[in-house]
């Protein structure tokens, strides 16, 4: 992709929201062609950074399932599960309040704020480092090699290792959205995409492809990825001047503000999203949890482009509602959504039809036993719910709202871990999809019932002001 003119000069001199009026308003007509071009050139960059994102996670996990034996693949996906809770909780910290006041109260000092949350990433990693690692430990104490237990002790030191670095590539493409630039992150996306496949391909060829060099080749290649896109960004690390409203303090308290009921939300999706790679291993082994993940691989690359669907719907619609108001946010959440509900609707279609055999080819039948029809409709039809279900907790958190987003959560995720037991134990791999369909729906109808119940207690609160106002002010208004 070839780089727009003067791109450094937009990141160091241009505030975020001077980039997005430059971007979708411009001010003269014989400019119009011009920011229609602009534009599109945005939409298009913005697209091809979630397809190298989704693609990058597809065509590794797709490696590692396919080169690896079941037990070890099994070991992987389970290890790499636990990195996403800690992860989870790390993206509610950092990710999820960058979206909100990244676009907003620090607009103007965006790589001075940005530089803090570097400063935020290097500790909280640091955690996430001792996290993993007294686990591979503890796991691995007495544990004898070949064994279950060694192998997800090598593949927990694996993801120990690569932490820093995968917990840094989701943090640094958010940035680039706020900022309007996503052709960055797109370029990021294409070097990740290349140096994992390169080095996960040189591990299988000279056979040093194991659980635990599985996991720090994609650390590695993130650690590239990174390197590449700090350059870019140029965080200000420099000492802070007196006049700047940017300061740890303050920081530190809009992020916790921010970040508390996300970070309950998020546990709880966590939970209701991964609980079933954790509670296979206990009934089939780790080859449960490698089947489902080589299933769940078809409709990965979905949940991952709505992952970057709220990074990149978040600003937006907190621009949109503050501009707009409620109305304006209505018009874009159903728009967005019913653009949402075709495109999943078709590949879940594709999916019913052509999963199997995509499957079988895949993996060169590896799994077919674990697969069914049913199966493969159960797995197309989740990001048809899920997908609707993302735009709306955006607009909530746009709103301000993101403790009805982690209310929201709370009923599915009870759910979740009572149906995962019993469908588990009753009908095996396909029970944690049945179970997925469910609290799928339940989350969806708990946020929009949220969305829709905010405009009525706006109008309970506005009725209850003119209720209370005097007969002046009701003739003077």
């Amino acid at each position: 992709m070839t780089q727009e003119p003067h791109v450094a000069a937009v990141v160091t001199d241009t505030s975020p929201d001077e980039l997005t009026s430059a971007i979708s308003a411009p001010s003269q007509p014989n400019n119009a062609k011009k920011g229609g071009r602009r534009r599109a050139f945005k939409i298009g960059a913005a697209l091809l950074d979630q397809a190298l994102f989704a693609g990058s996670n597809f065509v590794v996990n797709w490696l590692i399932l396919l080169w690896l034996p079941k037990e070890e693949a099994g070991a992987v996906v389970v290890a790499f599960t636990w990195f996403l809770l800690l992860q989870t909780f790390y993206e509610a910290l950092t990710v999820s309040p960058m979206s909100y006041y990244g676009a907003g109260k620090y607009s103007g000092e965006f790589r001075r704020y940005l530089a803090y949350i570097f400063f935020g990433h290097a500790g909280l990693a640091l955690l996430v480092v001792i996290g993993l690692g007294a686990g591979a430990f503890l796991v691995g104490n007495g544990a004898q090699p070949g064994d279950s237990s060694a192998m997800l002790s090598a593949a927990l030191a694996g993801a120990a290792l690569a932490s820093p670095f995968l917990l840094i590539r989701g943090l640094i493409r958010q940035p680039f959205y706020i900022l309007s630039i996503p052709q960055w992150s797109a370029i990021g996306g294409a070097i990740y995409l290349i140096t994992n496949i390169l080095v996960t391909f040189l591990l299988y060829v000279t056979g040093n492809l194991t659980p635990f060099t599985a996991l720090a080749g994609m650390g590695a290649a993130a650690l590239i990825t990174s390197i590449v896109q700090i350059g870019v960004l140029r965080p200000e690390f420099r000492k802070r001047k007196p006049e700047s409203m940017v300061n740890s303090r303050e920081v530190i308290a809009d992020h916790w503000r921010q970040g508390k009921w996300s970070l309950s939300a998020r546990g709880l999706s966590w939970v209701s999203t991964n609980s079933g790679y954790l509670l296979l291993p206990l009934v089939v082994g780790f080859s449960g949890s490698a089947a489902l993940r080589a299933s769940m691989n078809l409709v990965m690359p979905i949940f991952q482009a709505n992952s970057a669907l709220i990074s990149l719907l978040t600003p937006t619609f907190v621009r949109i509602y503050n501009k707009e108001g409620k109305a304006g946010l209505n018009r874009r959440v159903w728009k967005i959504s019913r653009m949402a509900a075709l495109l999943t609707g078709v590949y879940f279609l594709f999916l019913t039809v052509f999963g199997e055999t995509i499957i079988h080819l895949l993996y060169a039948g590896k799994y077919d036993a674990d697969i069914s029809v049913l199966f493969m409709m159960g797995i197309g039809i989740l990001p048809v719910i899920t997908t609707t279900s993302r735009i709306l907790d955006s607009a909530l958190v746009a709103m301000g709202r993101v403790k009805n987003s982690f209310q929201s959560k709370i009923i599915p995720t009870i759910l979740t871990v009572v149906l995962d037991v019993l469908f588990v134990a009753a009908f095996g791999t396909i029970g944690i999809i049945l179970e997925s369909l469910i609290t799928a729906f339940v989350t969806q109808a708990g946020l929009q019932m949220f969305y829709r119940r905010y405009d009525k207690n706006k109008a309970a609160k506005k009725s209850e002001s003119s209720s209370e106002s005097t007969p002046a002010e009701a003739l003077t208004s």
